[in-house]
């Protein structure tokens, strides 16, 4: 065999990377919030780690859950995994806005005659009913998804994707 062919290249993978838990979020903001210097990290992690630690203190998410990125975005830390998420940005895509989702974090930009974030935010805190597929989302996530019914769509993401129970607690979480 020739050298040339021995040089390994990574695999590639298909489909999304899966849901992150709950606990896993909340073990990635201790890390964000603490000063250990873990030793299995070679420079350039820690540096990212650093950079990483730096941003989110400068965004002063200790003591709130909320910063304003500018007059029109807002970026909510969360807390949450994927499912929690992901479910609170349906509910904010329900209500008008234009929202982009990170692990345990989501950016909302606010639209001129559209209520607040944190308008919405309490109002669906008190009890609000928020109609998640009210847009239409995309739902499509798996193989045979495309010869589901829009019904049958909605019963699998509530059931394998979305957490519409969360909802008011988060929202209040969040405020507080």
């Amino acid at each position: 065999m020739s050298r040339e062919y021995l040089q390994l290249t990574p695999p590639v993978f298909g489909g999304d990377p899966g849901h992150i838990h709950d606990c896993v979020i909340k073990k990635m903001f201790e890390i964000f919030e603490g000063h250990t210097q873990f030793v299995y990290l070679d420079e350039t992690a820690q540096s990212l780690l650093d950079e990483a630690r730096t941003n989110y203190a400068r965004l002063n998410f200790v003591p709130r859950q909320i910063a304003r990125l500018s007059d029109k975005t807002v970026l909510l830390a969360t807390r949450c995994g994927t499912i929690k998420t992901t479910t609170l940005a349906f509910a904010l895509q329900v209500e008008g806005f234009e929202v982009q989702i990170h692990d345990g974090f989501l950016e909302a930009k606010e639209a001129t005659g559209l209520p607040s974030v944190l308008s919405v935010l309490a109002a669906i805190a008190v009890g609000q009913k928020v109609f998640l597929f009210e847009n239409e989302p995309n739902l499509l996530f798996e193989k045979f998804h495309p010869y589901l019914t829009p019904e049958l769509l909605q019963a699998d993401a509530l059931s394998s994707r979305l957490d519409e129970a969360c909802l008011a607690d988060l929202c209040a979480e969040l405020l507080d």
